[in-house]
């Protein structure tokens, strides 16, 4: 069974006073000396990956601009209360990995990442320990942790102006939530991990790529993210008047959705249109169009180079279910459409003996 987290899932956006801010440190800094002994005493535990990053962060230095335009690099000053907290997080982070205790491994780095992005305001080191919090997520296949990490780090590289790393995080973000929880508006409501606010994030991140595109006159690739932003905005209308229950203009905005996804060769994207089409027509009782965008699904998912085996299982079950439905209509409205001629015909049947 899958481990449950005991604390909620921090966000970059998180203030925490006891997590080590700047306000609860004494003022007085450590020393070099100071640096070394707590590393080596790090060392000597055997906590190897601890000391290692330990020892970057207390030696690492920042640039400053001085007022004569020219870059001064300086030591960054780290308290004792500093050293403290960084060096019993990433000490509880080792032990537990080696343990095992998958948890306490995400919670202690995700303290740290929150620590860096939020206090510290050091945007690079909060990105180097959510892509740690990324790396046990998916080694220990906790998708829910995973969600967790890949919004925050497409939060984290927006805030430092890195739009195709924040593009990146905020898809993989959107497409995990599309798979774990099934398509926009049939989100649990209970799940903090939604689709609409993704597809937000992802919206803004789409604009700043482009905007750099177009500034690069690169625009054939501004474009194309103008394309992936306006296919978000229609996936994001057609979800919004589905749950208003609208069906004629949710059915109108995934078709433009369905033709921008084909304009930019997107074939999850297609598939996806063509599912909550069929569904939609399905509801709509027009059987024939929900074969039609069931059997394009189904179609796209097979033929999709790397195939997800459940999904095209569910995509051949609801392939199956329309056309039975289609099958049970055309049956139904021969019943009914001629009672004459089917009593006539029943009359005129004859039972054949059983052979002996």
């Amino acid at each position: 069974t899958k481990p449950v987290r005991k604390q909620p899932i921090r966000h970059a956006s998180y203030n925490d006073t006891s997590d080590g801010s700047a306000d609860s440190f004494n003022p007085a800094m450590c020393s070099l000396v100071d640096k070394r002994e707590v590393c080596a005493a790090v060392l000597r535990e055997g906590l190897v990956q601890s000391f290692v990053d330990l020892f970057y962060l207390v030696h690492r230095v920042d640039t400053h601009v001085t007022a004569d335009g020219h870059e001064k690099k300086e030591a960054v000053a780290i308290s004792p209360a500093q050293m403290t907290f960084l060096r019993d997080h990433l000490t509880a982070a080792e032990k537990a990995r080696r343990q095992g205790d998958v948890i306490h491994v995400f919670e202690s780095y995700e303290r740290l990442a929150v620590h860096f992005m939020v206090n510290q305001h050091d945007l690079r080191t909060g990105v180097f320990f959510y892509e740690k919090c990324l790396e046990i997520a998916r080694i220990s296949r906790n998708q829910d942790f995973e969600l967790a990490a890949l919004e925050n780090l497409g939060n984290a590289y927006f805030g430092l102006k890195e739009f195709d790393k924040a593009k990146d995080n905020h898809e993989s973000h959107l497409a995990l939530i599309t798979t774990l929880r099934g398509p926009p508006g049939a989100i649990a409501s209970n799940n903090n991990h939604t689709a609409q606010p993704a597809m937000a994030q992802l919206s803004k991140v789409y604009e700043e790529v482009a905007r750099q595109h177009e500034t690069k006159a690169e625009y054939d690739l501004a474009i194309g993210i103008h394309a992936k932003f306006l296919q978000v905005r229609c996936l994001a209308l057609a979800t919004t008047f589905e749950a208003l229950g609208h069906a004629s203009q949710a059915m109108d905005y995934l078709n433009e959705y369905l033709i921008t996804a084909e304009k930019i060769q997107n074939v999850v994207a297609q598939a996806e249109a063509c599912r909550r089409l069929g569904l939609l027509y399905s509801a709509a009782r027009n059987f024939t169009l929900a074969a039609e965008m069931m059997e394009r699904n189904f179609d796209l998912i097979k033929n999709a180079a790397k195939s997800d085996t459940a999904l095209l299982d569910q995509a051949r079950i609801s392939l199956g279910v329309i056309r039975a439905h289609q099958k049970f209509d055309t049956f139904v409205n021969f019943v009914t459409a001629d009672v004459d001629g089917l009593l006539k015909w029943k009359a005129a049947r004859t039972i054949e003996p059983n052979a002996s």
